[in-house]
């Protein structure tokens, strides 16, 4: 009986280190994908958080002044100027929905922009615009302009209002 039970007592000695060894290999695999998954989570997370930056809105100041003939003028007084075919205009009566025309000449400090109807059609050079080709501006009418910076999709000059004389 000594023998049988001394059998016994090796066969479960055998059968435990079997499955410890069985257990660690395992346990060695789990560990080893979860630390894939956390790494690939954290290059994920810095990857995501990386952004191009934002296109900042140009700031300026534009003073308008009515002149005869039922026209006025836009100038260009201070800050950032305008890049040619990065910002676009319109000039409607007042309450109407503007129509923007994209303007392919710089604005900047000291530029003006002579407005003789509404926006349809923009000529000019480097020191000032014409805006032209569209329905005549009328004398004692209210209207608007915005200009809009469209990197930035901003409305840099909004709602500003002119009476023609």
């Amino acid at each position: 009986m000594n023998n049988n039970r001394a059998r016994s007592l090796r066969q479960i000695r055998r059968s435990r280190s079997k499955s410890k060894r069985g257990v660690s290999p395992v346990i060695g695999v789990i560990l080893m994908v979860a630390a894939t998954i956390v790494i690939a989570g954290v290059v994920m997370a810095m990857l995501g958080g990386f952004k191009a930056p934002a296109t900042t809105q140009p700031i300026l100041q534009v003073s308008i002044t009515p002149t005869a003939d039922n026209e006025f003028k836009i100038n260009h007084v201070s800050g950032d100027p305008l890049v040619s075919g990065e910002w676009q205009i319109s000039v409607k009566k007042a309450g109407e929905s503007p129509e923007y025309v994209t303007v392919l000449d710089n604005f900047g400090l000291g530029d003006t922009i002579v407005v003789k109807s509404e926006t349809t059609n923009v000529s000019g050079d480097y020191t000032s615009l014409t805006i032209d080709g569209g329905d005549a501006l009328t004398g004692g009418e209210v209207y608007e302009v915005n200009i809009m910076h469209i990197p930035s999709k901003a409305l840099v000059v909004r709602d500003l209002r002119v009476t023609t004389l």
